[in-house]
């Protein structure tokens, strides 16, 4: 936490939002004095299995939509394959079920094809709070970062 303390009850709304502006870059991020949300922005990374299944989702589908839930590479993946989207690498089908929920359809953007054909660098990190990005920040990684030493890249491009 930071050493700067929350403000106290008697603080105004921009007081409070002021100092939570301070903290929610901090480690631990901080407690909203006004609804104690937790207040805190993630600096979130891509990671080598959600790397891994966006080239194996542009080498079964390239550009077209695909129910991601059933595909395998990206079901390993859990949620986390939503991730890529904020880097405009892939993108949800946005017609919901019949029940109104989401139908889990997805495709590969331009971007995420070029991205996993080591022709486009993205920056290392998206910034996120409450589920919305921020924005990014880091020096551009190419996906054989993101691999890491976790997978070939070449034995992946050549299957």
């Amino acid at each position: 936490m930071s050493d700067n303390p929350p403000p106290g009850l008697d603080a105004t709304i921009q007081e409070a939002r002021d100092w939570l502006e301070t903290v929610m870059y901090d480690a631990d991020g901080g407690e909203c004095p006004a609804c104690t949300q937790r207040v805190k922005v993630y600096r979130r990374s891509i990671h080598a299995a959600e790397a891994r299944a966006l080239i194996l989702a542009v080498r079964a589908h390239d550009r077209e939509w695909f129910h991601a839930p059933t595909f395998a590479d990206v079901a390993q993946c859990g949620g986390s394959w939503a991730m890529l989207r904020r880097w405009a690498l892939i993108e949800e089908d946005n017609v919901p079920r019949a029940d109104g929920g989401r139908a889990g359809h997805w495709r590969v953007t331009e971007r995420g094809v070029q991205f996993a054909q080591r022709r486009l660098s993205v920056p290392k990190y998206a910034l996120i709070y409450d589920n919305h990005l921020l924005g990014h920040e880091g020096d551009d990684v190419l996906i054989t970062d993101a691999l890491g030493d976790r997978f070939d890249y070449r034995e992946l491009m050549s299957r």
